[in-house]
């Protein structure tokens, strides 16, 4: 009997050992995922902050300024910062977001990186900001892909400025191309590089496991404070400057 008490009494003491080594990784833990979730959050703010100032710098420059009437026919546009590093010549990677256009508004922001490659674009710098307009379905739907790959079905032209509107070589395009850095001196051909839905950061920011950038894009969610200023400024080029009577005579 008194074996049997002693090995018991080792057994309580043992279980109530491993409950409390158990129970105080728990509360790290938790710690730990809502410093991650901080540092998520404030990452996105980042990206968003940083593709509105992108948007900006770029339509306030006459020679790179993309016409409203252009983006008006955008079905979405993608804001990446590239960087280059040390794959190769030409070799960058970036991050930035998406939005849809959906006519009188845009939809919340979606979260993707830029993988190996550099959309084609020879970075004479460290850094190049980048403007993609996607005009048409086709090419609006790659962006629901967890991942695709530049060049692969896509007809991509640089995009036209002021006065080249009325040229028809870019009608064509699935995809025009920004350089706001070069502008149209940047020769585009897209191809070695990919996009990749960013899953992590948007699932932090929209607060759901899972979401699909269909969601995001089809505007099934609330629509971030940090992202209303980009999507205003969209709104403002892309729509309230084209209705006639605002139209610039």
């Amino acid at each position: 009997m008194k074996t049997t008490l002693i090995t018991l009494g080792a057994i309580i003491a043992l279980s109530t050992g491993l409950l409390a080594e158990a129970t105080a990784p728990k509360g790290e833990a938790s710690a730990d995922m809502t410093k991650a979730a901080h540092k998520k959050a404030d990452t996105t703010g980042k990206i968003l902050t940083q593709s509105k100032d992108i948007f900006v710098a770029n339509q306030a420059n006459p020679k790179r300024r993309i016409p409203d009437e252009i983006l008006a026919e955008a079905d979405a546009v993608l804001i990446v910062r590239m960087t280059r590093g040390a794959i190769g010549i030409g070799a960058a990677e970036g991050e930035g977001i998406a939005t849809k256009n959906n006519v009188d508004n845009w939809s919340p922001p979606a979260f993707y990186k830029v993988g190996s490659g550099s959309l084609g674009i020879q970075l004479a710098a460290n850094q190049s900001d980048i403007v993609a307009l996607f005009m048409n379905p086709k090419a609006a739907d790659m962006l629901y892909k967890q991942k695709f790959q530049w060049g692969v079905g896509l007809n991509a032209e640089a995009g036209p400025v002021g006065g080249q509107v009325g040229l028809n070589t870019w009608q064509d395009a699935d995809v025009l191309v920004y350089d706001t850095r070069k502008g149209l001196s940047v020769g585009v051909q897209i191809s070695g590089g990919s996009l990749v839905y960013d899953k992590t950061l948007n699932d932090a920011e929209y607060d759901k496991e899972g979401i699909t950038a269909k969601q995001i894009l089809g505007s099934t969610v609330e629509m971030p404070k940090e992202a209303i200023a980009l999507t205003d400024l969209l709104r403002e080029y892309s729509f309230v400057n084209t209705q006639p009577e605002n139209a610039k005579k």
